[in-house]
């Protein structure tokens, strides 16, 4: 079984940015989770498991995240500066505490990481890409007459 990175590697995601098709967040405590369906270069959609923390100290930007995902919109979203845990890995923080993670996920770190693109943005991007390389072939079909 590929571990969360090896995943990511093999469809060439890359942690900066990578755009998805996100519908339905759930809350657990100031946790929100949710899935990303990303359409990989076969044409098919791989699922990553995204969850984004909003602390517990600062009330401002914990009314922040709420208020962001309970305007959420259905839709494809591009997400910046992502990070990957996986299950096992050990983790620590400014205040000296350590741990594991228990499961893997797509860590976002804040909501201004998770950018609306619109509701069918990934598929026409698709369609788009699929049209220059129709154009590209054709070109090459001229150059060789």
């Amino acid at each position: 079984m590929k571990t969360l990175k090896e995943r990511f590697e093999a469809i060439g995601l890359s942690i900066d940015n990578f755009s998805a098709t996100i519908s339905g967040v759930s809350k657990s405590n100031n946790w929100y989770t949710f899935i990303a369906n990303v359409v990989t270069p076969k044409n098919s959609i791989e699922q990553f498991v995204c969850k984004l923390n909003a602390g517990k100290d600062n009330a401002e930007y914990i009314k922040q995240t709420d208020d962001f995902f309970t305007l959420f919109k259905d839709g494809d979203y591009m997400l910046t500066n992502v990070q990957l845990r996986q299950a096992g890995e050990t983790w620590n923080d400014e205040a000296g505490n350590t741990g594991s993670y228990k499961e893997s996920y797509v860590s976002v770190p804040f909501t201004s990481s998770i950018l609306y693109l619109g509701s069918d943005t990934v598929i026409a991007n698709k369609r788009k890409e699929s049209e220059l390389a129709k154009i590209a072939l054709q070109g090459l079909a001229l150059v060789e007459e």
